[in-house]
């Protein structure tokens, strides 16, 4: 590790790998020992500071453990977080893809950094691309494409020329850039792609100088180089026979610099300004809503302009490239078909490769556009197809015996409790389904009062949001309980519930419930059962909940304690060093500081994570206003969830920091 300005630079032993982090986050660092954990971690800073910043803490160790710079013993404090990927995340693109590349070294390193050259560099940049004479540059629709002296013999020489030389300055440039922006370049690289060769660096070092404009003007000067250097190419030799070939490729690269479908330069710059949590949903938006965003406010999505922006430049960008594409192969394909017609065997070969290079990109970007067109038409009609598919996949099956359902119901939580009249009663109510293999048995967006408890094979359960993104939350097997919040309220279903093997499920209607609750003798059970549903139903709804994974869920549903607190009872007591994180699920409680009122807590709101965090006595007292239904986790429970859990914990920074601002500050310290 060493320092650079007011960053911490990093490094594997071999430097290969590096990674870039403020110098505030050396404390931490400090703790990456193997001997303290998350809950040591967060504990500690919190008492050095008076404060802690979960997201900041979790993003060192996230990006820490991408880059592989922790050891084993330093990478148990993780546990089992896990980083979310976003389809940015991927490849690049297939032009760009290399198909090899060989180390030229693990790090060039300058004696000095200077962002003034660096914005120089930059600058001379634009100037040279923007100075093109009488505007040659941007005729782009030659006839004469690798065809020099009516022939191609030497096009394919020439096409591996020009690219390579392409690649290779541009990689140049972008190792100046990085050198004179963060002093360092890592990992060099000769990339071999299947038309040229060229130079390669990790350029992850640009992204962490913290700062905008030189993020901004990196990626700007990154996305046109190829075009800067074609400009330079037309300035320097105006009269060369391969000028118009070189402003071909020089576009086509470009276009594939900045595809907005792939990593390229163009997300790059959206993955520094944008969170994890917006760049999730891009993609999805562009593939699923952009078509007809305009016409269709009515979804209520969340900071939609930005997504609205991205799509505008993918189709921009799309339809930039059809118009290029169409109007180089229609200008060259007369000349083309000449060549395999008439030419000889040199000719004909190379004109064949041309045609076939130019009716790639033209298949290429029809398919993306098509299929981008084709899922916005399809996404409104899902739900309505979706559902005419269930009802032909689905039919009543009578191969569980009265033995089996009753042993399954007695081992599952929603009914482990219930007495043997209201078990039988379910029973003798209920029906069981078979589902194929890919049938919704829940599909989000309808209106269902059906609870499922999966008997046999397994379902998978996935949230659809509002954008298009479709996240995966967990994968059920026998024994599990889903579709119960809906017997609660006359809602609509809020994920899709699919079988991903051929499953039996027993269905019970809201109608059955009701109709235990008018069994007088059995009253009791309908009360256990409701309780148990409105947690479910508190967790997969609750901002702080609602993202936790089933596991998680399942975690909080058999180790955390739910009761009835009455009117007045003292919850926790100021000085008291129990050490419980609190949730309440209804009624409402006040805080009080020395005996003075400090706020009141309402259903959804929790207490007693700072005793937990920093490890100090209660501050304050609360005390039930009325009747309040509680669920309380003990200390080890709640370090588990949050070590696992990284939305779990911010949305706890969060809630309190909100807290903090609205209520007496005292308040947040309960």
């Amino acid at each position: 590790m060493h320092t650079e300005g007011r960053k911490l630079v990093l490094q594997d032993l071999d430097h290969r790998e590096q990674a870039i982090l403020g110098d505030d986050k050396r404390r931490i660092l400090e703790m990456l020992d193997g001997n303290h954990t998350i809950k040591d971690i967060i504990s500690k800073l919190y008492l050095a500071d008076g404060s802690v910043s979960f997201k900041s803490t979790f993003a060192v160790l996230l990006r820490l453990q991408a880059a592989g710079l922790l050891d084993a013993r330093s990478g148990g404090v993780l546990q089992q977080i896990g980083t979310a990927s976003t389809p940015h995340d991927g490849q690049p693109s297939p032009v760009l893809r290399p198909l090899f590349e060989v180390p030229l070294g693990t790090e060039f390193k300058l004696p000095f950094s200077s962002l003034p050259l660096f914005y120089l560099l930059s600058a001379a940049i634009a100037v040279v691309l923007l100075a093109s004479p009488n505007g040659a540059l941007y005729d782009l629709h030659p006839t004469l494409f690798l065809r020099v002296d009516s022939s191609y013999h030497l096009a394919l020489p020439a096409l591996f020329v020009i690219c390579s030389a392409l690649l290779t300055v541009k990689g140049l440039v972008k190792w100046v850039l990085l050198a004179l922006a963060t002093g360092s370049v890592y990992r060099p690289s000769l990339r071999v792609h299947w038309f040229g060769i060229g130079l390669g660096a990790s350029d992850n070092s640009a992204y962490g100088l913290g700062k905008r404009m030189p993020v901004v003007a990196y990626t700007l000067s990154s996305g046109l180089l190829h075009l800067a250097l074609a400009s330079l190419w037309i300035q320097i030799f105006p009269a060369s026979p391969w000028a118009d070939s070189i402003k071909v490729l020089a576009v086509l690269l470009t276009f594939a610099s900045l595809n907005p479908h792939r990593s390229s330069e163009l997300t790059k710059i959206f993955t520094y300004f944008y969170d994890e949590n917006h760049l999730g949903h891009l993609l999805p938006y562009l593939k699923n809503r952009s078509l007809f965003a305009a016409l269709d406010r009515s979804a209520g999505i969340r900071d939609e302009l930005r997504y609205v922006a991205y799509s505008t430049l993918a189709l921009l960008w799309g339809m930039s490239l059809v118009v290029f594409s169409l109007g180089i192969f229609g200008r060259n394909l007369p000349n083309l078909v000449l060549a395999i017609l008439g030419g000889d065997l040199g000719d004909r070969a190379s004109a064949g490769v041309i045609l076939l290079l130019l009716s790639s990109v033209l298949l290429g970007l029809a398919a993306d556009l098509f299929g981008t067109l084709l899922q916005n038409i399809v996404y409104p009609l899902l739900t309505p197809l979706r559902r005419a598919g269930r009802s032909l996949k689905s039919k009543e099956t009578y191969s569980f015996d009265k033995a089996a359902l009753h042993k399954v119901l007695e081992t599952s939580w929603f009914s482990e409790d219930l007495s043997p009249a209201g078990l039988e009663f379910l029973l003798a109510n209920s029906h069981v389904i078979h589902y194929r293999k890919g049938t919704p048995l829940i599909i989000q967006g309808t209106r269902g009062q059906e609870l499922f408890i999966l008997l046999k094979g397994e379902v998978d359960v996935a949230r659809r949001e509002q954008t298009g993104l479709k996240r995966t939350i967990a994968r059920l097997q026998p024994n599990a309980v889903f579709g119960e919040t809906s017997i609660l309220k006359d809602g609509l279903r809020t994920a899709d519930v699919v079988a991903v093997q051929d499953v039996d499920a027993l269905v019970i209607d809201k109608q059955v419930l009701d109709r235990l609750f008018d069994q007088g003798e059995l009253k009791e059970d309908h009360s256990k059962i409701l309780a148990k549903i409105a947690l479910t139903q508190y967790l997969s709804t609750s901002q702080i909940f609602k993202e936790l994974p089933q596991e998680t869920i399942s975690l909080l549903r058999g180790r955390g304690t739910v009761e009835k607190v009455p009117a007045g009872h003292v919850i926790t007591q100021e000085g008291a060093l129990d050490k419980s994180f609190y949730l309440l699920l209804r009624g409402t409680a006040r805080a009080t500081v020395e005996g003075r009122q400090a706020g009141s807590l309402h259903a959804g709101d929790f207490f007693g994570e700072i005793a937990l965090l920093a490890n100090v006595a209660r501050t304050a007292t609360v005390q039930a206003e009325e009747e309040c239904l509680m669920l309380t986790l003990d200390s080890d429970t709640f370090w588990e969830i949050l070590s696992e859990n990284i939305g779990f914990a911010m949305c706890i920074e969060a809630v309190a920091e909100l807290r903090q601002d609205v209520l007496d500050p005292e308040v947040a310290h309960v």
